[in-house]
């Protein structure tokens, strides 16, 4: 069985899924992690550990900056878009 852990990497007891993976029960790890380097899976080769940053793409940002721009010429308007309260 191989796990992709698309959730908040506390979430599972890491220390528990590396005897798994060592012992066998688990084929492989995958999980999303800011620090790449330390835990009990850091250092482990069938476990995958990548940083967060799957949004950002050329496309992503190019439509958040057009959303931006439409924000602020929305506001010089007076029409406010997005408000929350």
């Amino acid at each position: 069985m191989i796990i992709v852990n698309t959730a908040d990497r506390t979430l599972v007891d890491e220390g528990a899924m590396a005897q798994a993976v060592k012992s066998g029960k688990v084929a492989g790890y995958a999980v999303e992690a800011e620090d790449l380097e330390s835990g009990p899976l850091a250092k482990l080769d069938n476990v995958v550990m990548i940083k967060g940053f799957g949004w950002y793409t050329k496309e992503a940002l190019e439509n958040l900056f057009r959303i931006w721009v439409k924000n602020i010429i929305a506001l010089a308007r007076g029409k406010p878009q997005n408000v929350v309260t």
